[in-house]
């Protein structure tokens, strides 16, 4: 298997649409703003709505989980994610 094989992650996670993506990167700008802010709560809201939309998003993932170990609530930030990138292990 290569680095670049998602063919699990296709039947585990479904593709997001269009209209998803634009949502997903809505919430991202959103939650890459309240960080910047400081606002960490809020960030975090606005990373789990993106992922919501496009869970394949690892980064989206990852984004969180350093919000949840800013604020130090390490049990969130290992929260399990779905298997979509053998390549990321943040958000564990």
């Amino acid at each position: 298997m290569s680095d670049t094989d998602d063919s699990d992650a296709s039947t585990s996670v479904p593709e997001a649409t269009p209209e998803q993506l634009a949502k997903s990167e809505e919430f991202k700008a959103k939650a890459n703003k309240f960080f910047q802010e400081g606002h960490l709560k809020e960030a975090i809201e606005q990373y789990s709505l993106a992922i919501e939309q496009n869970a394949r998003n690892h980064i989206l993932f990852a984004n969180r989980a350093f919000c949840h170990v800013k604020i130090e609530n390490y049990g969130d930030a290992a929260r399990p994610r779905p298997s979509t990138s053998p390549k990321c292990s943040a958000g564990l």
